[in-house]
């Protein structure tokens, strides 16, 4: 199976009343949004019903399609699991009065290698910090929070086994420097190692190896130019 997101467009004229008539802009707004499911045998499409913006869809173990949906207001964001053909349920939901602020690589979802868990991030705390739960979630309850305090973390990647996760966050009262941490989802309380820490500079986590024993990331001193670098986890 292959999954995939549609959407319609259309431009439309942003107003600008403090310009008069002499100046007009277009914008393109999305009229329609679809998450969509087809054999890569050849078949012809199931849609997915979706209200708002469907994305990050990804398999899981049972051949579930576990996916993120964001409301047209975007206040509401909703993680959602559904089976080719049937009616999705959901089993996280964030909603804020004036908008869910994580976005883009900050709103990253990974269900694991196994297919058994899902990895995301969440505001819900005030800070953007990275939960865990399974797949096949009865209810919120079942989510762990891995990370906690007055900082950003975001998601890396999973390790081969799905034991362990690398991401990247900044420091209570030191947003100039970003940090690659792993945890093991395994171990309660869970274990948190650091590996690599930077000097006043851009971090971006990218990969870890087939291995699992080295990540990828990218760093620079100079926001405009970024630099790969790998580092050992273990």
């Amino acid at each position: 199976w292959l999954t995939f997101a549609a959407s319609r467009s259309t431009t439309i004229q942003y107003p600008l009343p403090f310009n008069g008539n002499l100046i007009r802009s277009y914008v393109n707004a999305n009229e329609e949004r679809r998450l969509g499911v087809v054999s890569t045998l050849g078949s012809n499409v199931t849609w997915i019903p979706t209200v708002g913006n469907a994305r990050s869809a990804q398999f899981t173990a049972d051949g579930s399609i576990l996916y993120e949906e964001i409301s047209p207001d975007r206040k509401t964001r909703e993680l959602k699991v559904t089976s080719v053909g049937g009616v999705p349920r959901t089993i996280w939901k964030d909603y804020d009065d004036r908008w869910y602020s994580p976005h883009r690589r900050d709103s990253k979802l990974l269900v694991s290698p196994d297919g058994e868990s899902v990895a995301f991030v969440s505001d819900r705390q005030g800070w953007v910090h990275l939960y865990v739960m399974p797949v096949d979630a009865a209810s919120e309850k079942e989510a762990k929070q891995l990370t906690s305090g007055n900082y950003l973390s975001a998601l890396g990647s999973w390790s081969p086994d799905s034991g362990r996760i690398a991401y990247h966050h900044g420091v209570d009262g030191n947003p100039m420097e970003r940090f690659i941490d792993v945890v093991e989802v395994t171990r309660q309380p869970y274990f948190r190692c650091s590996y690599t820490q930077t000097a006043q500079r851009l971090l971006m986590f990218q990969k870890v190896s087939l291995n699992g024993k080295n990540a990828n990331c990218r760093q620079s001193t100079n926001p405009a130019r970024l630099i790969a670098r790998t580092q050992a986890w273990f």
